[in-house]
């Protein structure tokens, strides 16, 4: 068992149910620094966790290999927010979590954030003392 390439490089794409295309987004195609990846070299803008839905709002939550955790419309594609507005985090490999209007999101420099969920804007960070590398439940 192994990751195959992906199709595309640089950009999140949304597919239905049955894999019909819906929209993409660009992500930063920076060159990541080091790390894995599922093809021969990492590639940037890596999405290793699942996404997460916050239906109500009508946003995807996703972060990237690239240090970046972004908020897209489900419907449109469009990118609401990105954080951190500049610069970037360590590598986000787990997945976010949505609860109670906020987005849960480690990265793998061992912090904890907590995002507004329509803004993006940090609500508060904690070091968990190691690194994060799956989902927070």
């Amino acid at each position: 068992m192994g990751c195959e390439a992906p199709a595309t490089v640089g950009k999140l794409v949304a597919v239905n149910t049955s894999g019909s295309y819906l929209w993409e987004v660009p992500l930063e195609t920076e060159k990541p620094s080091g790390g894995f990846g599922c093809a021969p070299a990492a590639i940037p803008a890596a999405i290793y966790g699942t996404p997460a839905v916050e239906v109500e709002e009508g946003l995807v939550y996703v972060g990237s290999y690239n240090g970046k955790i972004y908020a897209i419309n489900s419907s449109s594609g469009a990118l609401r927010w990105v954080y951190p507005r500049e610069g970037n985090l360590q590598p986000v490999v787990g997945g976010a979590v949505v609860a109670l209007g906020r987005v849960y999101i480690g990265s793998s420099s061992g912090t904890l954030y907590a995002l507004d969920a329509v803004t993006g804007d940090k609500e508060w960070e904690f070091q968990t003392g190691d690194k994060i590398w799956s989902t927070s439940t």
